[in-house]
């Protein structure tokens, strides 16, 4: 009887901690949703930052609204729901250029572009690249880091992978080299391998992604 007590409390767990976590400020919300999406788990992340973006929309909190859709954005590209993913950063967007937000809106063109090239939209991505301008990530290691990355994603959306690869590694070797967090090293590893594939190089997409 104890066991099944137990069982049935493990079962009801995670429904429990869900109801209890709209019950957070709005932005510990948004931490905890960016918590689970860092610990890849995704779907929790997802539930939480939408009760989080809800809340934050009905008090005026703008600052966590954002955070929360961008997050939301970003949990979809893992999902390769491009689509899905443009929808919530043109809503971070359209708040951020409002609030003449500068950082969250170069973050959001990243990834916007990223999008565009994985849907192969030429034009969207030449749009939103030309639109980037002077990038303002939050420190020179970023700003340097992702113009790479978005000159990358621009040759890919062009399908001129020989320039994706060669931008993604300058990309993968500056993060090295500046010890920057080693998912932005991991994460280049994984595109480079990917414009290989994609060029048709299958033996040079399997060595780079060992």
């Amino acid at each position: 009887m104890k066991r099944y007590l137990i069982i049935v409390i493990l079962s009801l767990l995670p429904s429990l901690l869900s109801a209890s976590a709209r019950h957070l400020p709005v932005d510990s919300l948004v931490m905890l949703g960016t918590d689970y999406y860092r610990a890849e788990r995704y779907m929790d992340a997802l539930e939480i930052l939408g009760e989080a973006m809800d809340q934050a929309d009905q008090t005026g909190n703008e600052l966590a609204y954002m955070r929360a859709i961008l997050t939301i954005g970003n949990t979809y590209t893992i999902f390769d729901d491009y689509d899905q993913a443009l929808h919530y950063y043109e809503l971070c967007l359209r708040k951020a250029a409002a609030l003449k937000n500068d950082s969250i809106a170069s973050k959001v063109k990243a990834n916007m572009l990223l999008c565009y090239a994985m849907l192969g939209k030429e034009q969207e991505a030449e749009a939103c690249y030309r639109s980037i301008g002077t990038l303002r990530m939050g420190n020179v290691d970023q700003n340097r880091f992702y113009t790479y990355v978005n000159q990358a994603f621009l040759a890919k959306a062009r399908k001129y992978y020989k320039g994706a690869i060669y931008f993604h590694t300058q990309a993968m070797k500056y993060a090295a080299n500046h010890n920057m967090n080693g998912r932005y090293v991991a994460a280049e590893m994984g595109q480079i391998g990917t414009a290989y594939e994609e060029s048709g190089d299958l033996k040079a997409a399997e060595v780079s992604e060992v």
